[in-house]
């Protein structure tokens, strides 16, 4: 029996090992399928999960990696075979391109499945090529994408932080760590961390030494910030430094000199620089930081919209051709730190225009050469893609978009706490969340999800709805509203419409909530397109009508002339606009006072029920009945 036994399980030893070979010989070199482990297929689960299929990124091609693969395929319309093939790869990737591995096709890196032990629950043993970056001053290690220490630094790597290592010779290492491969100075990788004398290189990044390298002679203090939200450490002090970390509010620092405007701070084994207005000197060395709830928003004179508020004064007007200053050379500075090609002479010349105009196209701005407040807003919020950045492959996603592309926005955005639906609509809470990700990730605020925001929505480093973010003060747009005896009742066609066009501002009052706003004429055809002027306008708007929707709210506008009169809008986007960055994201409409028998012939709906609602505010104003 014991022979029949053991011959029997060699039998079927044997059948499984046939079939994985055969099965190995069968598919294309570029495909990933059930047995394999290695960095591909760790990448591949990574971009997964990323969209929304539940998988664990552990290099190990399992069951459960099949079933998410299958489930993918599914979606996307693909061959369902559970075989992470060419294109199923390719259509991964272009949905989650920030865990593409480089030399995605290259076989090498693919671990033959015969010595994996899967078992039910799809767990396996630890992979073998596991290393620490260990660096002498516990600074963070330079990944590049060549191994040479001329090339492009593609991250920099935390002390401590374990990667997988995929080959090694000639001093240097490639790895592969959170999606990304590259190469290390192989000297700087430890099987495990020890502590050891050897000195820091220059592939070290030096200005982020470990806190308790420093004598602890500093004093102490508290980040305080007016809207509760983080302060920059940079690599030195100036606004062009490397951000290393945000400090929470409320944290407590460790602060060993100050000069000028800037502070050098130890926090959570990093020192760097920070603004010194945002510290408060802590009466004893070892005081504990206040809570959030204790700490009063008032005792900074500075009004926070980002993490540093002094940034958005650096850039405090629109910079075009011809002008010259020190706002210019900053621009300048930070464009060519990006890798921007441009001369820092203070003027803003020709190849400065063309460096803003590149700069803009990069990341997905209106690209007129002209550095206004969307350009600068982007430029300061550390998310600006540099020059050598290869073109995004997202399709821009807009208001009342359907399909799966939206499906997988969603379920990244509902991931990190936005409060919408995942339903393959972008709809109106989809478009508020896609404002609500830009403002809190520093992106232009725009409701339209370009390339630009789908790469940060899928991005390891996209904050979530909970971060801090800033409105508009409780005074802003309150009044500014005409008297009753200024307001008219002015024809669309014979009045409004000769002298208002396209283009032109007006100003729009809503009664019901004293609040006034402005608006661009966007086109003109039996009612005003229109768009708000800005994004506080918006904020406004938004405000005084509630949630975007269709419903008609009637309000006071003032023409480009000076006229006030009595009309009736919406505040619920659609279509297209002209205003990039006013968190819109598409138009509305406004509509006039028409005749009755021609909106019944050209627009009996919502247009006709527009005319009531005018004619019906006209007689609450004046007693008056309009036919």
């Amino acid at each position: 029996m014991k022979h029949f036994r053991l011959t029997k399980f060699a039998a079927i030893l044997l059948s499984l090992l046939l079939l994985l070979s055969f099965n190995a010989k069968a598919y294309s070199p570029d495909t990933l399928y059930l047995g394999q482990r290695g960095e591909l297929v760790r990448a591949m689960q990574s971009g997964l999960n990323s969209i929304g299929f539940k998988v664990v990124a552990d290099g190990v091609f399992g069951k459960k990696t099949e079933s998410a693969v299958i489930a993918f395929q599914r979606q996307q319309k693909l061959t369902v075979d559970g075989l992470a093939g060419k294109k199923t790869l390719e259509l991964l990737y272009q949905l989650a391109p920030q865990f593409k591995p480089a030399g995605v096709n290259a076989p090498s890196e693919i671990v033959p499945p015969t010595t994996t032990k899967i078992d039910s629950n799809d767990s396996i043993t630890k992979p073998s090529g596991t290393m620490y970056v260990y660096t002498a001053n516990k600074g963070s290690l330079n990944l590049r994408n060549r191994p040479s220490s001329g090339k492009t630094t593609i991250a920099q790597i935390p002390y401590g932080t374990s990667v997988s290592v995929l080959s090694s010779g000639n001093g240097w290492t490639k790895i592969s760590v959170n999606g990304r491969t590259g190469y290390v100075v192989s000297s700087f990788l430890k099987p495990e961390l020890k502590e050891s004398a050897s000195a820091p290189s220059a592939e070290e990044k030096t200005s982020t030494p470990n806190k308790g390298s420093l004598p602890n002679k500093g004093k102490q203090a508290q980040v305080i910030t007016a809207n509760r939200g983080s302060l920059n450490l940079r690599s030195r002090a100036s606004y062009s430094g490397t951000v290393l970390i945000q400090i929470p509010h409320a944290a407590s620092v460790q602060v060993y000199s100050s000069k000028g405007s800037w502070s050098k701070v130890g926090y959570n084994n990093y020192t760097g620089y920070v603004v010194s207005s945002f510290l408060k000197m802590s009466s004893a060395a070892a005081q504990k930081p206040a809570p959030a709830d204790a700490v009063k928003p008032d005792e900074t004179k500075q009004d926070q919209a980002q993490e540093e508020p002094q940034e958005e004064k650096i850039f405090s007007r629109v910079l075009k051709s011809g002008m010259k200053g020190a706002d210019v050379k900053e621009l300048q500075t930070r464009l060519a730190g990006l890798k921007y090609k441009l001369t820092i002479n203070s003027v803003y010349d020709e190849k400065t225009r063309e460096a803003v105009t590149s700069f803009q196209k990069q990341n997905y701005l209106k690209a007129d050469g002209i550095f206004g407040s969307a350009s600068a807003a982007l430029l300061l919020s550390g998310s600006a893609r540099s020059a050598t950045e290869p073109k995004l492959s997202y399709t821009t996603l807009r208001i009342d978009n359907k399909g799966d592309k939206v499906t997988q926005m969603q379920k990244a955005l509902k991931a990190l706490k936005y409060p919408l639906s995942v339903n393959g609509s972008y709809d109106v809470p989809t478009h508020q969340s896609v404002v609500a990700f830009q403002q809190r990730n520093g992106l232009a605020i725009t409701g339209v999800a370009d390339p630009m925001t789908q790469s940060a929505i899928f991005s390891a480093k996209a904050k979530d709805y909970s971060t801090p973010a800033k409105g508009i003060g409780a005074s802003e747009g309150k009044g500014g509203g005409p008297s009753k005896g200024q307001v008219k009742l002015l024809h669309w066609f014979n009045d409004v419409k000769k002298s208002a066009s396209a283009g032109q501002t007006a100003t729009v009052y809503h009664p019901g909530s004293d609040s006034s706003f402005k608006v661009r004429f966007y086109s003109m055809g039996h009612h005003a397109d229109s768009e708000p002027s800005t994004w506080k306008d918006t904020q406004i708007m938004n405000r005084a009508f509630g949630t975007p929707s269709w419903n008609i709210n009637t309000v006071y506008v003032k023409l480009p002339d000076g006229r006030w009169t009595l009309a009736s809008m919406h505040n619920r986007p659609h279509l297209t606009g002209a205003v990039s960055a006013n968190g819109f994201g598409g138009h509305l409409c406004i509509h006039f006072l028409r005749d009755t028998d021609e909106v019944n012939r050209n627009d009996p709906r919502y247009g006709a029920n527009n005319q009531r609602a005018i004619r019906k505010a006209w007689l609450a104003l004046t007693g008056e009945t309009v036919d």
